[in-house]
């Protein structure tokens, strides 16, 4: 398995820096969209056939037997054929199904290549690589700063994606959308939300870092590295990574037992709220459709004050998603869901009639992402995915109480990481965020190897 152990060293940091930076390669060539599709499966397809070749060496050597299978392992597996059957009773396409299923585990691979191949990390190695990580981030925020200051044409000539429009229904994750707010940077990553939302995970290492140490100089490096990638996030006008992006601290201190921390962290932000609020009641309180009209990132998130917003949200958009739809498919009585052919799902909510009818249309419908789940898959579904991320953070808590430095920042990683997850699920379909979802699979893989070679 060396071979494979040196091979993942290498797979891991390429993989990320290409999906940082290949949407802003591709805008600089003449691309057809047949091409543009297999080049964003090709990277996956490559992981499938090492994953493939790697099972096919255990299995002839006579370690596949060797490997136990964890609660992770167990729910995804029954999570993924419960999918499968929902689709069959739901008379919905096998081929869109496995299309959704994939999007939702994307790069799933890699952990697997990680764990199975037994490939340990060593604690310079994840030094390195999570200092890597930092630089990609603080490059992104540095784009955003730049592309703010230069403007939408400006940073749509020299970072934009490529121009590609097709229609291809449930296969929409596949392409280049387009519909973010104006002035909104996005980095290399072509959309504002995968830029904001992988700045958003790797902020954590930066926070980490920031509350462990106690020494001044090295603690104020880091707080700078913190305030540069939240500046980051705030400029591509994405409210709820940029607000979990605040909490990430309090949250770390609260984990690291800082109490001190926790308290001045409280008061410091309550009176940075209360100075926002009012700087915003000296402000116009009016609604602004944002992306039809260029507005500031504070007047973004100024909006979230406005009357109209949670009128417009609670009726048409995420908030209608959480009360109406949400309420509908647990009161359904469809335990397995609806199937994961995504348009077949809407198809057949939309027969209720009344306000369903505009699901065949919502756009936004898999930006909630935990009730796009539950529509799919349905309460037990639902279930079996949040129980794989469970037993991920449970395997991260108990490497974190039992190792050293290194593995101890991994392990705190994937704790906080699933827990700002789940509130992220609600509002971005955030496991399809190809960088955020690989880094976060590659570290959940780093941790499950580590917790067995430490706990064993």
């Amino acid at each position: 398995m060396t071979f494979y152990k040196r091979l993942t060293s290498i797979i891991v940091p390429t993989f990320i820096t290409w999906l940082v930076f290949e949407e802003t390669i591709y805008g600089y060539t003449n691309i057809t969209p047949t091409s543009y599709l297999y080049l964003k499966l090709l990277p996956e397809l490559f992981l499938y056939a090492i994953l493939a070749l790697l099972i096919y060496n255990r299995a002839i050597s006579g370690h596949i037997s060797s490997y136990k299978p964890s609660t992770f392992d167990y729910a995804l597996v029954f999570f993924v054929l419960l999918s499968f059957l929902s689709t069959l009773l739901n008379d919905g396409s096998f081929l869109m199904a496995a299309l959704n299923i994939r999007t939702s585990l994307r790069y799933v691979a890699i952990y697997y290549i990680i764990v199975l191949s037994g490939s340990l990390p060593s604690p310079h190695y994840l030094r390195m690589l999570l200092g890597y990580v930092i630089l990609l981030a603080l490059i992104q925020s540095s784009i955003n700063a730049v592309q703010h200051i230069m403007g939408d044409e400006f940073r749509d000539k020299y970072f934009g994606g490529p121009d590609i429009e097709l229609e291809l229904s449930s296969i929409h994750t596949l392409i280049t959308d387009k519909l973010d707010k104006m002035g909104a940077a996005y980095g290399t990553f072509g959309k504002a939300a995968p830029a904001a939302f992988f700045m958003m995970i790797v902020i954590i290492y930066a926070a980490i870092n920031a509350v462990r140490t106690n020494k001044i100089l090295e603690s104020y490096k880091w707080w700078l590295i913190y305030i540069s990638l939240l500046v980051g996030i705030f400029l591509t006008y994405k409210r709820a990574a940029f607000i979990i992006a605040l909490l990430v601290p309090l949250i770390t201190a609260y984990i690291l037992k800082r109490t001190q921390f926790v308290v001045r962290y409280i008061i410091f932000s309550a009176a940075g709220a209360s100075l926002f609020f009012i700087f915003g009641s000296l402000e116009q309180n009016e609604y602004v459709r944002e992306k039809s009209t260029a507005i500031s990132p504070y007047e973004s998130i100024h909006n979230l004050m406005t009357e109209e917003y949670w009128s417009i949200a609670f009726t048409k958009s995420r908030g209608w998603m959480l009360t109406e739809v949400s309420r509908e498919v647990m009161a359904s009585f469809k335990p397995l869901g609806y199937g994961a052919d995504e348009m077949n799902a809407k198809a057949q909510l939309a027969t209720l009639g009344g306000e369903f009818a505009k699901l065949l249309s919502f756009g936004a419908f898999d930006d909630v992402f935990i009730v796009a789940c539950l529509v799919y898959y349905g309460p037990v579904g639902l279930i079996l995915l949040l129980l794989a991320f469970y037993d991920l953070r449970l395997r991260a808590v108990r490497l974190y109480k039992h190792s050293d430095l290194e593995y101890k920042q991994i392990a705190l990683m994937i704790m906080i990481a699933i827990l700002i997850l789940l509130p992220a699920a609600f509002v971005e379909r955030i496991l399809e965020f190809r960088a955020l979802s690989f880094l976060l699979w590659s570290l959940c893989g780093y941790v499950a190897v580590a917790e067995r070679h430490r706990l064993r």
